[in-house]
């Protein structure tokens, strides 16, 4: 074995090192640092010490019965018409009891207020059956009390709200985008690879349904802490990650599993980073998706986030989208959905690689098989390089980067697979 497949077989196996590594430290590594989007979408964050939070949140009502999970808005629903149905049947009942209706057949009046209503049982049942207007024909208001008439006028605009109130808050939590949001399936992985020369950072997103997803969009935040010029120190800064699809542009056409790609130039916050500081600093990458259903017309978001554990450099996607002939339609096998393999991939900063192919490198080639760039500490050390307008940069020459041939992988073996894949 020469010298160029041994370096070359020793950065792979660095790299594949580094990638368990991190797995492995995972929870370690984060260990102060909780994500703030759990893996469900839901955000990780309580409040404590809020000033008359019981009082806003009575105050919108509506939101607050649609957010509580099911049991309470059931136990909502029900309890809101029994509690109708008490009520009302109360107040019937006082109307009857004042009326003397309650008496024997003898003392009671000729002319009731409400016909077989002697007792709470009676006006509890006469409540429900005016307010749903079932009317069984058995117990009938007569024209003898006007207490008794508004009483009728007064439950059934009661009744009307209230039915009205709980049927929107039913169908919102049916409804609701969060639902919608639990078939979109995202890559339990995040890739770092090379794709035209560029370091990119990919992940993987699939819809279940066949219904489509109008005018759905992505976007991406990292949160990390951040120290200021003046030393204040920002726990969790956000700062916008600029993704999209194949061409790079946020509107995606979402009819199959899409690759989600952010390029690593001189404007990403993952511009400085190496593959060891990825795998090793703290930070949080949240990715969303937006859009309108195209069933219900209801708007919709779909979170997730990736720790640096979840980063694997030197690997890419496979496609699991093909051609069916027989059934002459195109198949996506979900066994592929978050596979990849690994490729060929420089270990250092997308910053440093930039300053390869300025000072005396050359881009891996279009075809002809894998690259691996590896560099000598003695010759290249991009940490000394100073840039500005007017001082040159002090780089010294550059040998020629190694790179393996078609017919060699990334071990320095005999390499029959096409695709590159070890």
């Amino acid at each position: 074995m020469n010298e160029k497949q041994k370096a070359s077989r020793h950065s792979t196996d660095n790299l594949d090192k580094m990638n368990v590594a991190a797995s492995e430290r995972r929870h370690t590594l984060l260990g102060d640092m909780e994500p703030v989007i759990l893996r469900n979408g839901d955000c990780n964050v309580t409040m404590s010490s809020v000033k008359k939070q019981r009082s806003r949140y009575m105050m919108d009502m509506y939101t607050t019965i649609v957010d509580a999970q099911w049991r309470y808005t059931l136990l909502i629903f029900f309890s809101g018409f029994i509690l109708c149905w008490l009520f009302f049947g109360f107040i019937w009942y006082v109307i009857c009891r004042v009326h003397g209706d309650d008496l024997g057949e003898e003392e009671a009046p000729p002319v009731p207020c409400v016909e077989n209503v002697r007792s709470f049982t009676g006006a509890f049942l006469y409540s429900l059956e005016s307010q749903h207007t079932i009317g069984y024909g058995v117990r009938v208001i007569t024209e003898e009390c006007a207490a008794a008439v508004w009483t009728l006028c007064a439950q059934s605009i009661v009744g009307v709200f209230l039915q009205a109130f709980m049927a929107g808050v039913v169908f919102a939590k049916l409804t609701r985008s969060k639902a919608r949001a639990n078939t979109l399936l995202f890559s339990r992985k995040a890739v770092v690879c090379l794709r035209d020369n560029k370091l990119v950072l990919m992940v993987k997103v699939a819809d279940l349904r066949k219904s489509l997803i109008v005018g759905a969009t992505v976007k991406a935040r990292l949160i990390r802490s951040r120290t200021t010029q003046e030393g204040e120190l920002i726990q969790f800064h956000m700062s916008k990650v600029k993704v999209g699809s194949d061409d790079f542009s946020e509107d995606l056409f979402f009819i199959w599993p899409v690759t989600i790609v952010h390029v690593i130039d001189e404007d990403s916050p993952f511009y400085d980073m190496d593959a060891a500081s990825m795998l090793n600093e703290k930070f949080e990458l949240v990715v969303y998706l937006e859009g309108t259903s195209e069933s219900t017309g209801t708007t919709m978001q779909a979170r997730y986030s990736y720790r640096n554990g979840d980063v694997l450099w030197g690997h890419r996607f496979q496609s699991a989208i093909s051609y069916d002939p027989t059934a002459l339609n195109y198949v996506i096998c979900f066994e592929k959905f978050e596979k990849t393999v690994s490729v060929a991939t420089p270990l250092i900063s997308a910053r440093n690689l930039d300053l390869l192919w300025q000072h005396g490198g050359s881009p891996p080639p279009l075809s002809g098989g894998e690259q691996l760039v590896i560099f000598d500490s003695a010759v290249f050390n991009p940490n000394n390089v100073v840039l500005n307008d007017v001082q040159e940069p002090l780089l010294p020459s550059l040998p020629p980067p190694l790179s393996l041939s078609s017919s060699e992988d990334s071990y320095g073996r005999e390499n029959n697979n096409t695709e590159g894949s070890p």
